[in-house]
């Protein structure tokens, strides 16, 4: 099976010399490159930010400062920084053109480490944040025991509709006056619908006025805000938008801040090194400065084809019998769909563990939890066309026996071999 983004004569070579990593390494490439990946958290990078990630940058460092380090005043804690320097600015530069933001820090490791940041930075302890229930798509690392408990702050939930699988905007209000909270933060897992950022922030301001930070995670939906497939946070309310840059956004796994405020980026730069962060990984951050000028090139095209084949799918699904949640609203807008958990059971008789395994035996890899993602697919070349035999394929593992999804996994790989990486430079 090839794969054109991998190094295989180097991974060859060093089979022979019976590494057994870098053997790992070319049976994981084989096995992933002849099964269809849907697991919506992940993407397939292109051979040129692949490469930015094996360079020299890997083990370099900078440290920009104009300040006093160890008795003498420099204005970096290294030499020999000069093109790093420069790769970081024009990463910047790219990042605030794609997402309209004159404020970007693309320094963070993850998407939760900027969480960390932009929380810990803007909220002192004891803050109330009000955030998206766990049992309704809320990430988890927000729920009290976690990111919250090590950052000293109090967790309320908000209100949200489970059958429109969107916040519940009539309670809105009622929520926020009661609970009063410091920052109301959009942070979900789950993502089908666009949230109405807009109506959130001006019922911000009529319940607790206008102190109170609109912040979002945007994780799952990075891409498709680059691409213009989902509404602009910043444009639409929220303060302080972050997340990682390797789900619908297809880049090397890191996290980037964006914002309109001045005084919200000067205050999280001033807190950032040798506090958050020390090392940025230089290296990744040239490889997602490669990724920001292809989505400056094929955003558009790319986030709006994810959204068709979502649409596409799920329909297909749904008409095959799949029981799919946000059914009420066509299912989804974004690049996930969901199987609905509760009917699954009482439909198919099993739950979504049972459906990732049996997927799995047929090449078809999704998460536990009843999540599927289409961004992959469509970089991998897939139309949204393809979801008909995508939809089939599906229906008929989990309604049939062993011996059909060893067929179906055949089928697949050579599905696999006909397509081409798409929306690169």
């Amino acid at each position: 099976m090839h794969d054109e983004r991998l190094p295989w004569a180097e991974l060859r070579a060093q089979m022979r010399k019976e590494s057994v990593i870098s053997r790992l390494i070319l049976e994981h490439h084989i096995y992933r490159s002849s099964t269809l990946n849907m697991i919506p958290s992940e993407n397939t990078i292109s051979p040129a930010v692949l490469a930015a990630l094996a360079t020299d940058l890997e083990g370099r460092y900078t440290l920009p400062l104009k300040d006093v380090l160890h008795g003498e005043v420099v204005e970096n804690g290294y030499r020999g920084t000069h093109f790093i320097n420069q790769i970081q600015q024009e990463t910047e530069r790219r990042i605030s053109k794609l997402f309209r933001a004159p404020y970007c820090d693309v320094r963070p490791l993850s998407g939760h480490l900027s969480a960390m940041i932009v929380l810990g930075t803007l909220l002192p302890r004891g803050s109330k944040i009000s955030v998206i229930p766990v049992e309704y798509g809320g990430y988890d690392g927000y729920d009290p025991g976690r990111l919250p408990s090590l950052l000293g702050l109090k967790v309320t939930y908000l209100p949200f509709d489970e059958d429109a699988w969107d916040m519940d905007y009539e309670a809105l209000e009622d929520h926020l006056k009661a609970e009063k909270p410091d920052a109301v933060l959009l942070g979900s897992s789950f993502p089908l619908f666009p949230f109405d950022t807009k109506r959130i922030r001006e019922t911000m301001d009529d319940a607790i006025g206008e102190e109170p930070y609109l912040l979002m995670d945007s994780s799952h939906i990075l891409g498709l805000i680059a691409g213009g497939a989902y509404p602009d946070p910043l444009k639409h309310g929220v303060d302080v938008h972050y997340g990682s840059t390797h789900k619908t956004f297809p880049g090397p796994q890191r996290g980037i801040i964006l914002t309109l405020w001045e005084d919200i980026a000067k205050k999280m730069d001033e807190n950032f090194f040798w506090r958050w962060q020390d090392n940025c990984h230089w290296a990744s951050i040239a490889a997602l400065g490669i990724a920001a000028e292809e989505m400056l090139r094929w955003g558009g095209k790319y986030s709006r084809a994810i959204v068709g084949m979502s649409k596409r799918l799920s329909k297909e699904l749904a008409e095959r019998g799949l029981p799919l949640r946000g059914a009420s609203r066509g299912y989804t807008r974004t690049h996930q769909i969901h199987i609905h958990p509760r009917a699954m059971r009482e439909k198919w008789h099993m739950g979504v563990v049972k459906v990732a395994e049996i997927l799995e035996e047929a090449g078809i890899i999704i998460d536990n939890v009843g999540r599927m993602g289409t961004q992959e697919l469509v970089r991998l070349g897939a139309a949204p066309s393809d979801g008909v035999r995508i939809a089939e394929w599906i229906a008929e593992a989990l309604s049939s026996d062993g011996e059909r999804r060893e067929e179906i996994r055949e089928e697949i790989k050579r599905y696999r071999e006909s397509l081409k990486l798409a929306y690169t430079l």
